[in-house]
C-alpha cells in the first residue's frame, strides 16, 4: 500500500519490479527523476514491510536510519510493504 498526495493506493509488485515501477504500472503519479538512486526525488518513508534497497546513494545516512528508502531502488522481501511518498 502507497500513501500519496493524501490518497491510499494498493498495487501489486510483479516479480524483479521496484516499487516505483509498480506504482507507474499502476497509474500512479508518483514522484522520480533518475531512476538510477542518486537524485533521491523518489524517496518514500517505509511504514511496514521490508524492501531490499540496491542503493541508497540519493539519501542522506540519517534519512536512511528513520526508514526512508528510494522506491526507484527498492524491492520488496515481505508479502506486503507500507510506503508514504515524499512528492
Amino acid at each position: 500500500m502507497t500513501h500519496h498526495e493524501g490518497a491510499r493506493h494498493e498495487t501489486t509488485v510483479a516479480s524483479g519490479d521496484t516499487l516505483l515501477r509498480s506504482l507507474l504500472a499502476a497509474g500512479v503519479d508518483a514522484p522520480y527523476s533518475c531512476e538510477t538512486g542518486v537524485c533521491g526525488t523518489c524517496k518514500g518513508r517505509l511504514r511496514s514491510g521490508t524492501v531490499h534497497a540496491a542503493s541508497q546513494a540519493g539519501l542522506e545516512k540519517a534519512e536512511v536510519e528513520t526508514g526512508w528508502v528510494l522506491t526507484c531502488q527498492s524491492r520488496p522481501t515481505s508479502s506486503e510493504v507500507e510506503i508514504e511518498l515524499a512528492g
